[in-house]
């Protein structure tokens, strides 16, 4: 089993490749990323966002957007799921 060598990098946790996360486990792989690119203004720049976005994203205000999940080696997985609204 191979472990994400971005996820070994930034000393947060180890999961094997291809295995899922939720949105919380995320956005700690996020936080730990700005921190070690110097903060938020640095790590925006590094990706071509603008520091309001990463403030936003890092606040939980807006969602993990493409060039963030890039930048972290990430891809978003949605399931769909169905109800019965009854007869």
């Amino acid at each position: 089993m191979t472990t994400s060598f971005l996820w070994r990098r930034l000393s947060v946790k180890y999961v094997t490749e291809g295995e899922h996360m939720n949105e919380h486990e995320a956005r700690v792989i996020f936080k730990a990323a700005v921190d070690k690119a110097g903060g938020q203004a640095h790590f925006a720049e590094s990706i071509g966002v603008s520091r309001a976005y990463i403030n936003d994203v890092y606040h939980g205000r807006r969602s993990l957007g493409p060039r963030v999940l890039r930048e972290l080696g990430l891809i978003a997985v949605t399931t769909t799921s169905y109800k019965n609204i009854g007869d």
